[in-house]
């Protein structure tokens, strides 16, 4: 992850639905990874996650971008694009990453 932020609970929940009925997602962070190269890389992805309080991803999307996916960020549901913490938090093979990195980096950014 190269940003990071706590999304206010005044922006939640995010128009983003799942579900029968379709209900909006639950979603306490939103994160952007970057991914340099590989398969889904043409030739660099930038994901933008919409993660639940446990830090599990709800929605993924892909830009080719960092500005495109933070604007996406703010046109989703409305978080200030100068509002991400700046981070290196690796994301692991299996896709996961450590919550207490989450955590803390942005505790130690407020």
């Amino acid at each position: 992850m190269i940003r990071l932020a706590r999304l206010p609970t005044s922006l939640r929940p995010v128009p983003i639905y799942s579900g029968d009925p379709p209900v909006p997602i639950a979603c306490d962070w939103l994160g952007v990874a970057h991914v340099p190269d590989g398969p889904i890389a043409d030739p660099e992805t930038f994901i933008l996650y919409f993660l639940d309080e446990n830090g599990e991803p709800q929605e993924a999307l892909q830009f080719k971008t960092l500005d495109i996916a933070l604007d996406q960020a703010h046109a989703i549901c409305g978080y200030p694009q100068n509002g991400w913490t700046t981070c290196e938090i690796p994301v692991l093979e299996d896709g996961s990453y450590s919550m207490t990195e989450l955590r803390k980096t942005v505790c130690q950014d407020q």
